[in-house]
């Protein structure tokens, strides 16, 4: 095996061990994010909750135009960049 191709698996390994465990983390972050959905805890207006999940998104977009892959968000039919 060349020193290159080494290289290439290196970083592919790499990737297939950081990637997945930081997708896992913001997933968990989202699940304990959702808990402030509860109207017996927590008191929000809908054009709040529409700003925080239009940034949300735009932070997705921006990331997913990283690895090279074009999303379009939406939030209650409204273009994210709106808010």
């Amino acid at each position: 095996m060349s020193q290159m191709t080494t290289a290439t698996e290196s970083k592919r390994s790499r990737f297939s061990r950081i990637f997945p465990a930081r997708v896992d983390k913001i997933r968990d972050q989202l699940r304990i994010l959702s808990n402030c959905s509860s109207k017996s805890s927590y008191e929000w207006d809908e054009g709040q909750i529409e700003r925080f999940f239009a940034y949300i998104l735009q932070e997705l977009e921006t990331l997913a135009k990283s690895f090279g892959v074009e999303i379009k968000s939406q939030v209650n039919n409204q273009d994210i960049y709106k808010f």
